[in-house]
């Protein structure tokens, strides 16, 4: 149960009553799913030690009327935008509202009933006069703060209406069918009241036309098969956690930094060296070769004194799985003495804090040229930072050899000679001592060039260390703090224009 707020279902079973049954060791539970359900951002009345055993779905009732809707970016296989469920129930033989339920999701951190709206209504015929102070009293109930998550907040509010008026409607057309005497729903506003039934779609793939004559060796314009498609559509493609375990293969979990700048006062892995499975710890005195490392020299294998970021990696655990790792990793307890971090460009640039050497290019007399300008224009450009979200995060298998201090890495990269130059100095051992594969990538779009280099640099210190082939797999959250990312980029411009007669 994720308690998403755009979940499909949650306002459904929301708007009909339904009930879950609970259980734990100490026994079973019926929970109302009700508005006081949900606690909070995909937070819920149901505890932890609880699993879901049933969700009863009640029918409903005579004179009862249900509809679920949903607004996605495309019609297929989409996340929600907002959804809705609505029931609404008459008094028996009329159009009079006895009880109306809305609930939405996607206006709110959690789902949520529109409680105000429905009270007013109750009581009320079914026609425009009701439409109307549903619209209006649904605007003030479900609206959104100017900088609420998701963005798209007057789009969202007016689907909140128009998706009340699409049940309008369709409650309006199932009354006249029942022979009540209401409002006829229009013919351009009949279609809302249907459901849509896509037709099975159909394509055909056009190749460029190849020229009479043309060489057959000569691949331009020709529909040529990538070479690994098949075995990537079929699953049968090899990445890098694919590769079959070693015998004696050990796992790495990392232990970061959670603060952004910071002097380290101790690290405690007392706790940590007793959870099962552990075989090691690693940290900067580990490293038989040089701790510094990076394309400009200017980090660290493992953070030695001090952390620049949070997500700076201090140290690793090694276990004998992947779960005894990361349980190990998260027992050291470090102690820091805070500092004040540089965290924005501007903060930077007000500190003077940059990387030498400053390069310009510059051409002409500019102050010549601002002096005789008929217009100066001037301003600045803000381009926020990018997770580059490749599917496969960093991974790195290393394999010690025998002899001379060789290491085999298997590693997920587009820059494989950075790691090997990277490894082998952190190893203290020459460059053709070590040898990088990479099979494939699952996507790196720039973001596994030199950062790749982050992860295998440790991970071949542990092999190293252990003389035991070490395995490490980030997980999404370790991946997009540690690695970084593309950075943001902030500009400051100044034109000036000169008006020329010809």
């Amino acid at each position: 149960m994720t308690a998403s707020p755009i979940s499909d279902l949650n306002p459904v079973f929301m708007v009909v009553g339904c009930k879950l049954t609970l259980r734990d060791k100490d026994g079973s539970r019926e929970v109302q799913m009700d508005d006081s359900f949900f606690t909070g951002y995909r937070k819920t009345t149901v505890r932890p030690q609880e699993i879901l055993l049933s969700i009863l779905i009640p029918y409903s009732k005579k004179c009862q009327f249900v509809s679920a809707f949903k607004q996605s970016p495309r019609r297929e296989d989409d996340i929600s935008i907002v959804t809705a469920a609505m029931s609404a129930m008459f008094s028996p033989g009329t159009d009079i509202v006895k009880d109306l339920r809305l609930s939405y999701g996607g206006m709110a951190p959690v789902t949520v009933l529109a409680k105000k709206t429905a009270n007013r209504l109750l009581g009320r015929q079914w026609g425009e006069e009701l439409l109307q102070e549903a619209c209006s009293s649904l605007a003030e109930e479900m609206s959104l703060d100017p900088s609420a998550p998701g963005g798209m907040v007057t789009y969202r509010q007016t689907l909140t209406l128009s998706l009340f008026y699409k049940f309008y409607l369709t409650v309006l057309q199932k009354l006249r069918l029942q022979g009540l005497s209401v409002q006829e729903v229009s013919s351009e506003c009949l279609s809302a009241t249907e459901i849509y039934h896509p037709e099975t779609p159909s394509s055909i793939q056009v190749y460029q036309a190849v020229p009479e004559g043309q060489n057959q060796d000569d691949m331009v314009g020709r529909p040529i098969m990538h070479l690994s498609a098949l075995k990537q559509a079929t699953g049968e493609a090899v990445y890098c956690d694919d590769v079959p375990l070693y015998e004696n293969e050990l796992y790495l979990a990392l232990i970061t930094s959670t603060k952004a700048h910071a002097r380290i006062l101790s690290v405690d892995i007392s706790a940590a060296e007793q959870c099962p499975g552990v075989v090691c710890c690693l940290f900067a005195r580990d490293v038989p070769g040089s701790n510094i490392t990076g394309v400009r020299q200017d980090e660290t294998v493992f953070a030695d004194g001090q952390v620049t970021c949070v997500g700076h990696i201090i140290g690793a655990v090694v276990a004998d799985s992947q779960l005894h790792a990361q349980r190990a990793a998260k027992a050291v307890k470090i102690q820091y003495e805070e500092l004040t971090p540089i965290v924005t460009i501007q903060e930077a640039i007000a500190a003077q804090s940059f990387y030498e050497p400053i390069r310009t290019i510059q051409n002409g007399d500019l102050e010549a040229g601002f002096k005789q300008a008929d217009h100066i224009l001037e301003g600045e450009i803000h381009m926020g930072g990018q997770e580059h979200f490749y599917l496969e995060t960093n991974v790195t298998l290393a394999v010690p050899r025998e002899e001379d201090g060789e290491m085999e890495l298997f590693i997920s990269s587009q820059s494989p000679s950075d790691s090997q130059s990277f490894v082998a100095k952190a190893l203290g051992v020459p460059a053709n001592r070590v040898l990088v594969r990479v099979k494939r990538m699952g996507g790196g779009f720039g973001g596994k060039e030199s950062r790749t280099t982050v992860l295998s640099t440790v991970v071949a210190v542990a092999a190293n260390k252990l003389k035991r082939p070490v395995r490490c797999m980030l997980d999404r959250d370790e991946d997009m703090l540690i690695t970084g990312g593309r950075h943001p980029f902030y500009g400051k411009y100044k034109v000036y224009v000169v008006h020329l007669s010809f």
